[in-house]
């Protein structure tokens, strides 16, 4: 390697650090304050008259803002960059977390949480887009890691930063104080992060230190036609993707929903255990979504295969993970229940960055409509899927039935997710036409 390839590669090597620790902080700061509202219920319930349906339909404003931004969301990224993308959505989020911090009626904070979710549904095809555009294919797995593992420790730190704040101040001092946070990382970001690394000057190296070495671009830019509607719906691999996107995210919105609720009603667990065991599952999920990034690298630098390092990986944990949680039901206490629902989300959390690999294989320069497509799937559940689930605790609680039965349907959606990734080809993109170009 000639003296400027190699100044290039160290440079390369460290922008693409920065741009992971960007990409991290940005959707941690979503997740903590998508989830900081779970805390603050109550309290607000208390203080603006509020019931438990009408603050139900507050969420749900979220659930559907945030679904209908996902592909307009991947466009816009495509058409104006992910730099100015990502920092026009986290700037309007945050605004929106400042109309929640003033608002004092029903119809306010409904329009609010739906202007929330609006502007965070096009964080994560952007968020894909970037990794497609800055990682070649051998660190996607590592990389997808680190940005899922951020999501789960966002939530977390929304959930227990939120608790210990409330009790030393108001919860519209606390919406305001993260609405400003997130205002000035929005400008941050927008003056130190780049598209892609073809936009940072001081990658590229003079010509004279040598003669010209290899383009930085991670992959060429394809001039095929855009992507297609036939090409994406008459595709089994982006189907199946999508269909376990929402059975795996059913499997996960059990923990932010009413896992808690769960261990009260069927151990007679109190709230603070409740609460406590309930955390030991989304710290299980970090870590195992953090060590499957290594993973998924690993075999696919050995074994040369996408299907093997993304559909291997991810079919083989949720088998297991359904395996799992179908046996926590043989389990007498509320410990030993969210013991072994903590193991199941570790083996879980190997799945979720095989998702974002297999979604920047197949989506190609198309990557962040893709992403918007296929993330659909998981506001879906949260729509559609966690309600049922919420009435079938309803049901067995007034009818004194088996509580096996909440454990037994979502080892039955982990099962379904694993089965979907049997048919998913990673090897080649959505778009035909960029597949010929490629050969």
């Amino acid at each position: 390697m000639s003296p400027a390839a190699e100044v290039r590669a160290l440079r390369l090597r460290w922008a693409r650090y920065g741009v992971l620790c960007i990409l991290a902080v940005t959707v941690a700061s979503a997740y903590l304050t998508r989830h900081c509202l779970a805390v603050a219920n109550t309290t607000m319930q208390q203080e603006l008259g509020f019931n438990n349906e009408q603050f139900g339909y507050i969420y749900s404003a979220f659930s559907v803002g945030y679904f209908l931004c996902q592909v307009p969301g991947g466009w816009l990224g495509q058409r104006y960059g992910t730099r100015l993308t990502i920092s026009m959505f986290s700037l309007l989020w945050s605004c929106m977390v400042l109309v929640t911090s003033v608002a004092w009626t029903l119809p306010t904070l409904l329009g609010a949480r739906f202007g929330f979710g609006l502007m965070q549904g096009g964080l994560i095809p952007n968020q894909a887009q970037v990794l497609k555009d800055w990682f070649p294919t051998e660190s996607r797995g590592t990389a997808s890691a680190v940005v899922v593992t951020a999501m789960s420790v966002g939530g977390v730190c929304g959930l227990w930063l939120t608790s210990w704040l409330m009790g030393y101040c108001h919860w519209r001092t606390l919406l305001w104080s993260y609405s400003l946070f997130g205002i000035g990382w929005s400008v941050l970001m927008y003056v130190v992060f780049r598209s892609t690394p073809e936009d940072v000057p001081w990658l590229r190296v003079a010509d004279t230190i040598a003669p010209p070495v290899e383009p930085i671009a991670v992959e060429p830019k394809s001039p095929s036609p855009g992507l297609g509607f036939f090409d994406v719906f008459l595709s089994l691999t982006f189907w199946a993707l999508f269909v376990q996107m929402i059975f795996k995210a059913a499997g996960y919105n059990l923990f932010v929903t009413y896992f808690p609720a769960y261990l009260e009603f069927a151990f007679q667990a109190s709230k603070e255990d409740a609460g406590r065991l309930t955390s030991w599952s989304m710290i299980a999920l970090i870590l195992g979504s953090l060590g499957a990034g290594h993973c998924i690298d690993g075999l696919q630098r050995l074994t040369g295969s996408k299907r093997v390092s993304r559909c291997g990986v991810a079919a083989s944990s949720l088998f297991l993970t359904a395996f799992i949680t179908w046996c926590a039901t043989w389990t007498g206490n509320a410990t030993h229940m969210a013991l072994v629902i903590a193991t199941a989300s570790f083996v879980m959390g190997l799945a979720n960055p095989c998702a974002w690999a297999a979604t920047i294989d197949i989506g190609g320069k198309d990557t962040a409509v893709v992403m918007g497509l296929l993330n659909m799937g998981s506001a879906l559940a949260g729509i559609l899927i966690t309600p049922l689930v919420g009435r079938l605790i309803d049901g067995i609680k007034a009818s004194h039935g088996n509580w096996d039965l909440v454990i037994h349907v979502h080892a039955a959606f982990y099962l379904t997710a694993a089965i979907c990734w049997l048919v998913v080809n990673p090897e080649r993109t959505l778009n035909p036409r960029e597949n010929l170009d490629a050969v």
